[in-house]
């Protein structure tokens, strides 16, 4: 029995040979899209079920601790824009000071032999 002698008969049409495979291949990508589909749609609803919490006490605490923190480093002597700007330049001038091919050794992994 080959696919080219096979018939199938649905109702008043009959298909044969290669017709069967295309209309199975048509039938099988147009129930896959509809089970994508119901699935997709199931995943959404159970999205839309669930609550949303209420976060604007999280918000409150986080502006809380914001202006106390500012007030933290405003009261502090060591954050200052003055210091922050110096300690910056002293690192940049120690950076300086390295030799250039001591540098490019820190920079540089060193070459493994194979």
């Amino acid at each position: 029995m080959s696919l080219e002698s096979t018939e199938l008969k649905i109702g008043d049409t009959s298909f044969k040979g290669v017709w069967i495979a295309i209309v199975l291949g048509i039938g099988s990508t147009i129930g896959g899209g509809v089970w994508t589909a119901s699935s997709l749609y199931s995943r959404l609803e159970a999205v839309e079920a669930q609550q949303i919490p209420d976060i604007s006490p999280i918000r409150e605490n986080l502006a809380t601790l914001g202006t106390r923190l500012e007030t933290l480093l405003s009261q502090s002597s060591c954050f200052t824009p003055e210091t922050i700007e110096s300690d910056f330049n002293l690192r940049c001038n120690a950076l300086r000071s390295i030799p250039t091919n001591w540098a490019v050794l820190l920079i540089l992994p060193p070459k493994r032999s194979i």
